[in-house]
């Protein structure tokens, strides 16, 4: 790093834990399809739309919380999810406007993100629009 501004690589490590939640998998693959910025409320319904078979194993079993449902899915990609996204450098997002997009890095290692998310079963096709 030249400049302490700027963001570090998205390493492997990172871009594997990144992807490690079914959530955010679910929220990489509308981000791969949507190729733009998108607000936390289309993102929510996009996720809730094509990824109905993502459920968090540990979570159910510690819970009867879903993070998916209506109710908390927003909550928990601005809280949770969107933050680590951002810590990956996979996403800019803004919590005043609830806007999140795919940085120069996301672009830079589209493919593997791509290969991951193609590789969960659980994930449809994002229709976004």
């Amino acid at each position: 790093m030249t400049a302490s501004s700027e963001r570090p690589s998205a390493e492997y490590d990172a871009i594997l834990e990144a992807c490690r939640h079914p959530v955010r998998r679910a929220a990489l693959a509308t981000l791969l399809a949507q190729r733009g910025s998108i607000t936390l409320t289309e993102l929510a319904e996009s996720i809730e739309a094509n990824a109905a078979g993502v459920t968090d194993d540990e979570q159910e079993r510690s819970s009867d919380t879903d993070d998916r449902s209506p109710s908390t899915l927003p909550l928990m990609l601005h809280h949770t999810h969107l933050p680590k996204l951002a810590e990956a450098c996979l996403v800019e997002y803004d919590t005043g406007r609830g806007v999140a997009e795919p940085t120069a890095e996301f672009d830079r290692v589209r493919s593997q993100v791509s290969t991951i998310v193609a590789a969960d079963p659980a994930l449809e096709a994002p229709i976004v629009g």
